[in-house]
């Protein structure tokens, strides 16, 4: 009985008479293009990667810019900040966001330079 209900009516919109539209030729791939947005999306991506090892610079050193910074984040910042030099810095570590942010900036000046201005901050944080 259900078998019935479910195959004696045709479904709605059925025209057995209908013809079925063609199918449309597949659009040409335009190699030339193809590698122009290729080029294009990873200028744009070598870009943004470069932006963002920037803020990540800048993020930490607002951070112990601030006298607001709990201790054990601005050590933690620190750490990140007096890693040695190397040749091939790993991303996202204190040398490749300088090195990106100005690659003639002195990685071990830049260091004691912050370490100065940290020293001052956290001076005026105990006297506060």
């Amino acid at each position: 009985m259900q078998q019935a209900m479910l195959f004696s009516e045709a479904p709605a919109g059925f025209s057995p008479n209908r013809r079925i539209a063609a199918l449309k030729a597949p659009a040409a791939i335009d190699p030339k293009g193809q590698y122009q947005d290729f080029v294009s999306d990873l200028n744009r991506l070598s870009h943004e990667w470069a932006e963002l090892h920037v803020w990540v610079l800048i993020r930490h050193l607002h951070l112990l810019a601030s006298v607001h910074t709990e201790r054990v984040e601005r050590e933690d910042i620190l750490a990140w900040l007096e890693q040695p030099p190397v040749d091939s810095p790993p991303a996202f570590s204190a040398q490749a966001c300088v090195n990106l942010y100005d690659a003639r900036i002195d990685l071990l000046d830049f260091q004691r330079a912050v370490r100065v201005l940290n020293q001052k901050v956290d001076s005026s944080r105990q006297t506060a």
